[in-house]
């Protein structure tokens, strides 16, 4: 019989949560992938309806946007080919705004390395990436190594720039860095599907205005009571 730590509890899209992960929204500490998987699959869910008429949006689980990083298009056919089949089917090349968590790990032996979150947000019709960070308001490296890898599979006309969003919140601690992630790619999507997905929407550090430790704060414990509904639902289900 499966061990009560390793019992899945939440299963939605491809993300699972088992308690240790779960426990990770409590105040005080830090987001691996797996709190992050299953929050953008919420989204999805929630906001982003299979009928929905919006240019296409992507929110990328951050495990493989680790592997990203290490990624090198080299004009190999058959290297090259070989990560378009595994990256090709997000159709990236198709996406008007991809949200792409990035990790720190500079280490790709140890899948769970790093010690910060930030975000990094593609935009096809301002050809621009955006790095929202809750502690630099430099592009980072990791940042730099993403946007070059990812522009082979995105395909845009011209090579864009990488923009570092100022005004946006800075964290007080050194835990909440993937809770930034997370609220910072809820109010930029928010506001993106609230204007009807237009070309002419803007990033900048006014659509993250609500972005505070506060909210941070309030996030964690909301995401517990998202977390426990959908623990009912499975248990109602006769799954767990």
């Amino acid at each position: 019989m499966e061990s009560k730590s390793k019992q899945i509890l939440v299963s939605l899209g491809s993300a699972v949560l088992r308690q240790s992960d779960i426990d990770n929204f409590q105040d005080g500490y830090w987001l691996n992938d797996s709190c992050i998987t299953f929050y953008y699959e919420h989204l999805v869910k929630t906001l982003l309806p299979k009928d929905s008429k919006l240019p296409k949006i992507v929110l990328m689980d951050p495990s493989a946007a680790s592997e990203l990083i290490y990624s090198q298009f080299t004009g190999d056919p058959d290297q090259d080919e070989l990560l378009n089949d595994i990256y090709g089917p997000l159709g990236l090349h198709k996406t008007e705004l991809a949200f792409i968590p990035v990790n720190d790990n500079t280490d790709r032996t140890k899948a769970a390395g790093g010690s910060h979150w930030s975000l990094l947000v593609y935009h096809r019709s301002a050809n621009k990436w955006y790095q929202i960070d809750s502690m630099t308001i430099s592009v980072t490296e990791q940042s730099k190594a993403m946007s070059r890898n990812i522009n082979y599979l995105v395909k845009p006309s011209e090579t864009p720039i990488v923009e570092s969003v100022s005004g946006c919140a800075k964290q007080d601690n050194s835990y909440d860095c993937g809770m930034y992630v997370l609220e910072n790619t809820e109010s930029i999507l928010t506001e993106f599907i609230k204007q009807g997905g237009k070309s002419e929407f803007k990033i900048d550090g006014s659509i993250l205005k609500g972005v505070t430790s506060s909210s941070v704060s309030a996030k964690r414990r909301q995401i517990m009571e998202i977390i426990g509904g959908y623990i009912e639902e499975r248990r109602k289900a006769g799954q767990i």
